[in-house]
């Protein structure tokens, strides 16, 4: 049984030059339930480093978690340096609002927070998440964190609309294009580093002491299969 040394997302049914041409419409943030302006508090934002940290006044560093941003690095490096862009020139100096997503910073000393900021500088815009903005422009995608729970369907659902349109990184990258449950895809996604989209249909389901398996072939150890840790089966319920 080949298991992905990757996170993965299982959908069960399943340009650079301008990406927000086709972009959904940005829909205000809600004010109550997860992912939400409930209990948010203000800051304000310094600048974006190159790593997408957002540094706030008070010397914070905060990190939008549940978002994985482009490489500046490879292939993505133009996408990089296009959602750097867009980040810092629509939230550096900008007042936001500000939930953090844990108790503490991470080993990195940012705070893994959802950040919700006006749509642009107009009096009357609707405030928005910029994670799930940022996501609905195919700038970057969904990741897995346990700290952005709250904000996961909200978050899927804006990187699904990028993808159906194939925006930004969903624009015909190789990169991050979705596989299988086939042996050639597995074998090309294993030599991946990173996350990685596997659409498939759970052919069989096995169970050990310590983990849950679902098999997502018929052929055993040649196709996919996403190994689940017991500890961890109550997040994916």
């Amino acid at each position: 049984m080949i298991v992905g040394a990757l996170v993965i997302f299982i959908i069960a049914n399943t340009l650079l030059a301008d990406p927000h041409a086709g972009a959904a419409p940005l829909e205000p943030a809600s004010d109550t339930g997860p992912c939400s302006l409930a209990q948010t508090v203000p800051a304000t934002i310094v600048l974006v480093d190159d790593d997408f940290d957002l540094l706030l006044d008070d010397g914070r560093r905060v990190a939008l978690a549940g978002i994985e941003l482009p490489s500046a690095n490879g292939e993505n490096a133009k996408l990089h340096a296009l959602a750097w862009q867009r980040l810092s020139n629509w939230l550096a100096g900008a007042q936001v609002y500000l939930a953090a997503l844990a108790p503490a910073p991470d080993r990195w000393g940012r705070l893994p927070a959802q950040v919700i900021a006006a749509a642009d500088s107009a009096a009357d815009s609707p405030y928005v998440s910029v994670g799930a903005i940022i996501l609905t422009e195919g700038l970057a995608r969904f990741r897995p964190d346990p700290a952005a729970a709250s904000c996961s369907k909200l978050y899927l659902d804006a990187e699904g609309a990028a993808r159906n349109s194939s925006l930004g990184l969903w624009a015909n990258d190789p990169i991050i294009q979705i596989g299988d449950e086939s042996a050639t895809s597995t074998a090309t996604l294993l030599g991946k580093k990173g996350m990685a989209i596997v659409a498939g249909t759970v052919n069989s389901v096995g169970e050990t002491k310590g983990s849950i398996y679902l098999n997502l072939g018929r052929r055993g150890v040649l196709d996919f299969a996403v190994m689940i840790s017991q500890r961890n089966l109550a997040r994916c319920a």
